[in-house]
Order: structure tokens, then sequence, then C-alpha cells
């Protein structure tokens, strides 16, 4: 059987999408790195509309419940 690892590094966007199609890694984690770097023009992930939306989906939607018993860590990374 394949091993899912506990940890899951990408943008929000990105990160969602792998969620949404494979919830058991979802499940698995422990560890989630979030890409929060700056675009060309110094926006972060948190300005920009069309990433802050995936930022709440992953945080709220998907990982609420692991973040609320405290079982999974979250890196913010630039």
């Amino acid at each position: 059987s394949k091993r899912i690892p506990p940890i899951a590094v990408g943008t929000p966007g990105r990160l969602v999408d792998l969620f949404r199609a494979k919830p058991a890694i979802a499940n698995n984690l422990t560890f989630l790195v979030i890409d929060v770097a700056r675009d060309v023009k110094l926006r972060s992930v948190f300005d920009m509309p069309e990433t802050r939306g995936p930022l709440l989906e992953l945080l709220y939607k998907i990982l609420f419940a692991k973040i609320k018993e405290g079982s999974l860590k979250i890196a913010f990374v630039e």
C-alpha cells in the first residue's frame, strides 16, 4: 500500500485542488507549508482576492477540524 506523507507544501489554490482531488492527503496531514510569496506588484496572498479566497477555503472549509483539534501545524513561508 502507498504511504501518504504527513506534509504538504504549496500555494493556497494548488493545495485546495490537491485536497479536493485526494481528501486522504488532507486527512493525513500533520504539517502544512503555505507559500505566501509576493507577486511582481508586491501583493501578498492576503491582498489579492483571487488567492485570498482559496486560502480562506483551505483554512476554514477543508482543514478547520484539524486546526481546531490542534493536530495540524501550519507555516506561512514567503
